[in-house]
């Protein structure tokens, strides 16, 4: 991908930006890297500035590789004609928010119709052009969690925990549930689109996946029906717990199920969220215990293979024969319901249980 090319992307989007009037460098962008808005009084300023964005001062080897192993705020821009593993990547996220594309690395004609498509359901511009705001959109940053630069809890502190908070993020992690249970039920049974808990959901998104919402959306019944927020709750649980960049936020249970998957098989020990079969381990709380949803036929051994519709909760209490378990968008609130267990603590997978496929567990070891 040639540096003229990004150039006349930015261009373009500084040119909308200026309200269609050829006087790009007086425009304001938002910078990707700090969030911060910069402004040019000149297009020598605006050409510096494009260059060191857009991976000019590369080396001739590296300029503009979309192949090699950029973080995908390097990357920056991807269009129509791109090819190599960033393209895999948008594709791999876009399949993972239900579109049905060949994952193939070739930003292709179907490629081009999903980003649109995406686009237009997160109120983006579109353009088809997979920039800064679809890909954080996508969830696509360096470390795989939510957009923006460092993850912080619900009081504002940046943190990553080691292995010794492992314990206090799995007590977090209950305390959290158990409190928002709370403040959908108190006083009565709170839903989504009821006016009180819209700047709740709007901190979900925006801090479990960093999405900002219009209320005018989250009171829409028509717009949540296509758009579930059961993972939103986790990310933003696992976020305000403090889980730093360990937990892979997304829209999309799929995601951190594969990753805590992943985990467990390279034996990441620097990692607390593990995935096992629900054959393997009994749950203990803090666990996530996940099943499939809407016949999607995710199992433990295709969870990473192609979109596979699928749903968590949080064990908040451990009995004889059951587990008591959070979850969010359950019957439009945050539920709580419970899951039949085996006299050896297992989940019992008769009936309807038979959905469940996998426990991820915050390891404290």
């Amino acid at each position: 991908m040639s540096k003229n090319r990004d150039y006349k992307s930015y261009l373009l989007r500084l040119w909308r930006a200026a309200g269609e009037q050829w006087e790009p460098w007086q425009a304001m962008l938002e910078d990707p890297r700090s969030g911060e808005r910069v402004g040019f009084a000149s297009l020598d300023a605006l050409f510096r500035y494009l260059r060191s964005a857009t991976g000019g001062n590369r080396g001739p080897a590296q300029e503009r590789a979309v192949g090699a192993p950029y973080p995908m705020e390097d990357i920056m821009l991807l269009r129509a004609g791109d090819r190599g593993p960033a393209v895999r990547r948008v594709q791999e996220a876009l399949r993972d928010e239900g579109f049905d594309i060949v994952v193939d690395g070739i930003f292709g004609p179907g490629t081009e119709a999903a980003v649109k498509a995406f686009q237009e359901r997160r109120g983006l511009v579109v353009d088809g052009i997979a920039g800064p705001n679809t890909l954080g959109a996508l969830g696509l940053t360096v470390d795989g969690g939510a957009p923006g630069p460092g993850h912080a809890d619900a009081g504002g502190a940046r943190r990553d925990p080691g292995s010794n908070d492992w314990t206090t993020l799995k007590a977090r992690v209950v305390q959290l549930a158990n409190q928002e249970w709370a403040r959908w039920h108190n006083g009565g049974k709170k839903t989504e689109t009821d006016p009180e808990m819209t700047p709740v959901l709007q901190d979900y998104y925006r801090t479990g996946v960093g999405e900002e919402i219009p209320a005018g959306r989250i009171q829409n019944p028509t717009w949540q029906a296509n758009n579930p927020w059961s993972a939103v709750f986790i990310s933003w649980l696992m976020r305000a717990a403090g889980a730093g960049s360990s937990f892979r936020y997304s829209r999309a249970h799929q995601r951190y199920i594969a990753a805590a998957k992943r985990n467990r098989e390279r034996n990441n020990a620097g990692n607390p969220f593990w995935a096992f079969r629900v054959d393997e381990v009994a749950p203990q709380v803090g666990d996530l215990v996940c099943a499939e949803r809407a016949n999607s036929g995710a199992t433990y051994e295709n969870i990473d293979d192609g979109f596979k519709a699928s749903h968590c909760d949080i064990v908040t209490e451990v009995r004889p024969g059951q587990l008591t378990v959070i979850g969010g968008n359950v019957g439009d609130t945050v539920g709580k319901k419970t899951v039949r267990t085996d006299n050896k603590g297992f989940i019992d997978r008769n009936g309807r249980q038979r959905r469940f496929f996998a426990v991820i567990r915050i390891r404290t070891e």
